[in-house]
């Protein structure tokens, strides 16, 4: 199994986040460190597996006894997957995350077209004025 490098998977977030349309620079640290989460949990089942992909392993206790207990590589793995899944709703990359980024830049959208608007009637309010007071 080979592993992608961290850039691999930079370039493969950033990729999609370009596909979902709302890839914005200031995502770029969110990315770098979601890609290094990747790296690092593809890495560590990698070693899972050549390790021989054992869910129990053997230990001995302090006493001698041989006894068997959850791959700790396996822990590792699950938290930085659920890790990585938090940066993935952040950045979109979910159904719940792509629904809450699309509703924020509506929302930004229609924030800025307000502002937009009420420039307008600010500015012709303002020429009203002018126009009222070259009149009197």
């Amino acid at each position: 199994m080979s592993t992608l490098t961290i850039k691999q998977w930079e370039k493969l977030v950033k990729k999609a986040l370009e596909n979902e349309g709302h890839y914005r620079p200031i995502f770029d640290r969110s990315i770098i460190v979601l890609s290094e989460i990747l790296f690092e949990r593809d890495r560590i089942y990698k070693q899972y597996m050549d390790e021989g992909g054992h869910i129990l392993i053997e230990y001995e206790s302090d006493r001698g006894a041989t006894n068997r207990r959850p791959n700790p590589l396996l822990d590792q793995w699950q938290k930085l997957n659920n890790t990585a899944l938090q940066y993935f709703k952040e950045l979109g990359l979910t159904p719940g995350g792509l629904t809450k980024i699309k509703g924020e830049i509506e929302e930004q959208k229609g924030n800025s077209l307000d502002a937009f608007i009420n420039n307008l009637e600010k500015g012709a309010a303002e020429n009203d004025r002018k126009r009222s007071k070259r009149k009197a």
